[in-house]
């Protein structure tokens, strides 16, 4: 049977028939029957575009190889000082 992905529209509560609850608003995969049919002919939901689903977060920036920080070394690692030994 053909899906629909659905949500609703604006300001609008629709309820699934076939389970009594409420059509979340980020949509719903429900069966492409009259009922749904009719609802996105009247405009009590709207079809869900691939695009719109969930935003990835933004990735954070990494730091640049040239960067130093505040250490002074680019590893991030203490420095091991070598002594040197005296004659």
């Amino acid at each position: 049977m053909v899906k629909l992905h659905i949500k609703p529209a604006a300001g609008l509560l629709i309820r699934d028939p076939a389970t009594g609850h409420q059509v979340p608003p980020e949509g719903k995969f429900v069966p492409e029957n009259s009922y749904w049919v009719r609802r996105l002919q009247c405009g009590d939901v709207s079809l869900v575009e691939k695009n719109e689903k969930k935003e990835k977060p933004e990735k954070k920036e990494k730091k640049e190889k040239d960067e130093v920080n505040p250490v002074g070394n680019p590893t991030g690692k203490p420095k091991k000082i070598k002594e040197e030994q005296g004659e």
